[in-house]
């Protein structure tokens, strides 16, 4: 089994409110601002999602295979972009992304 860390960067947007963690199209957790959690998931291909209201990322498929540790980190537009884009393009308002471990 691999885990999936997930991180909530320092954004503006949503400051007081939870992103809402989504993996495979399963409601599976909130990030407060600037947190992180851990999700043990089995073997195989992943889709991870970050929703607030409406606004819902676009899908970072993963593939997790045994031990191995895959952080992911979720941004937001900054804040003047993201209100309207709420309105325009509800996806583009959350990002998911893999990190670079260093």
């Amino acid at each position: 089994m691999a885990t999936i860390r997930i991180k909530r960067t320092l954004d503006l947007y949503g400051v007081l409110r939870n992103v809402k963690v989504w993996i495979d199209g399963v409601h599976v957790g909130k990030l407060p601002f600037n947190s992180e959690r851990t999700f043990d998931v089995p073997d195989g291909t992943h889709a991870i999602q970050a929703s607030m209201d409406w606004c819902k990322s676009k899908a970072l498929e993963i593939n997790a295979q045994g031990d191995r540790e895959i952080r992911v980190v979720v941004k937001t537009k900054t804040l003047l972009l993201a209100i309207p884009l709420c309105i325009i393009k509800p996806s583009s308002v959350f990002t998911v992304s893999t990190e670079e471990i260093t």
